[in-house]
């Protein structure tokens, strides 16, 4: 999940980092115009947005201001600013954006529509007031702040007692609740609202693993959605069955509709149960400093025969191509590397080059041959090698005391 590092922009808006995937921050200037159906839509897609870029704690602020106008006093403003993120479910902090920037508390034809369903036979639930939501759920949490600090040890009572420890599991399932399921339950808001003319294509869905990433919530916390998903996902599937209870329930359902929902509930448990498999990647073995790998290399320093100076060994490690020259039998080896991490250093050896392009060359006059290799690009000195008529050998990697260190490059 992409994170900005600031919050808002200079607009004031949620920055959309990712903008060509998610889009701008939805607006909500034109709800004057938006229709019934419209106006789902767009809180849906505006769930979407604030899951991928928000945590729980970024709303807080936008509660709070809320909160402030909306006739709190300043104890449950107190709480609900003390309380821990993990008692604040995020659905919260979403509508309450929506809210600032102009979603209506509830759409104008809300009631009609549910009329219209009721006078078709139907039994949808009774449309409710968006802050009817977001005053229980501050409720609760409130609440649940008063009961965790009544609950503190008092130091002047006995300073033994410890605060009181939640497991790691139910810590987990309210985080998952919080993150995850609540979203979910709004996908079962959006069947109740399925209209009998509309198109199977169009039935409420979720992508679960975007909740389930967005949210932090590790593999172990997928198997809380799968039992969710799976136990609505099976009243739907009793649902077809017209003799049910269920199916009396969702009567309001066409069979495409009921087909295209639970076909729906079936990828969402696959992509939970896939979540649940998720194994941590192998921790890669951090490779030893460049000073570490040759600590104990033996080398020659220097060599007056050849006028020869060794360089720093420290270049060695991780570079691309490397070039020594024993003097005691005039041999001159090109290390090239295998891999892009470079060559490596291992005691007394020189390790991951490509043995297929590793050479060894004797060389017949090195007083006249390495000052250009010295002073040579790569591409210069691979042109000089093929002018010896010595026959190359596989290079293998040993570094000794008759050893001179002549150069190397970091990119070739």
């Amino acid at each position: 999940m992409a994170r900005s590092k600031k919050l808002l922009d200079r607009r004031g808006e949620v920055a959309a980092v990712d903008y060509k995937f998610t889009g701008e921050e939805p607006k909500w200037a034109d709800f004057e115009s938006i229709g019934y159906e419209e106006y789902w839509q767009r809180q849906a897609k505006a769930f979407r947005f604030y899951t991928y870029y928000l945590e729980t704690a970024d709303m807080r602020p936008w509660i709070l201001e809320w909160m402030g106008n909306n006739e709190y006093n300043n104890a449950d403003i107190d709480a609900i600013r003390k309380v821990a993120p993990c008692w604040i479910t995020s659905t919260v902090g979403k509508l309450v954006r929506m809210l600032q920037r102009g979603m209506p508390d509830l759409h104008p034809e809300s009631d009609e529509v549910h009329a219209k369903k009721i006078a078709a036979g139907e039994s949808p639930p009774k449309p409710r007031p968006v802050t009817d939501f977001i005053r229980s759920e501050i409720r609760e949490s409130i609440s649940i702040y008063h009961q965790t600090k009544s609950s503190a040890p008092k130091e002047e009572e006995d300073k033994k007692v410890k605060k009181p420890v939640i497991p790691p599991m139910e810590r987990l399932r309210s985080k998952v609740q919080n993150e995850v399921i609540s979203h979910l339950d709004t996908l079962l808001d959006g069947v109740a609202k399925v209209q009998r003319d509309d198109t199977a294509t169009t039935m409420p869905n979720l992508d679960v693993s975007m909740l389930l990433r967005s949210g932090g919530i590790p593999a172990r916390g997928a198997k809380f959605v799968v039992d969710w998903l799976t136990d609505h996902r099976d009243e739907f599937v009793a649902a077809t069955n017209k003799k049910s209870e269920e199916a009396e329930g969702y009567s309001y359902l066409r069979k495409p509709q009921l087909t295209r929902i639970i076909a729906n509930f079936d990828k969402m448990i696959e992509d939970a149960k896939a979540h649940g498999k998720t194994t941590r990647k192998p921790r890669v073995k951090r490779p030893k400093s460049a000073e570490k790998q040759i600590k104990k290399l033996k080398y020659l320093k220097e060599d007056e025969k050849y006028s020869l100076q060794s360089i720093d060994p420290v270049a060695l490690p991780f570079s691309q191509r490397a070039y020594t020259f024993n003097t005691k039998y005039r041999q001159l080896t090109i290390y090239q590397a295998r891999v892009a991490d470079g060559l490596s250093v291992s005691g007394t050896t020189i390790k991951g080059f490509d043995e297929k392009k590793s050479i060894t060359v004797i060389v017949r006059k090195p007083e006249d041959f390495l000052p250009l290799v010295l002073a040579g690009t790569v591409k210069k000195i691979d042109n000089l090698v093929k002018t010896l008529k010595t026959k190359p050998q596989p290079a293998n990697g040993r570094v000794n005391n008759n050893t001179i260190l002549l150069k190397t490059f970091d990119k070739v």
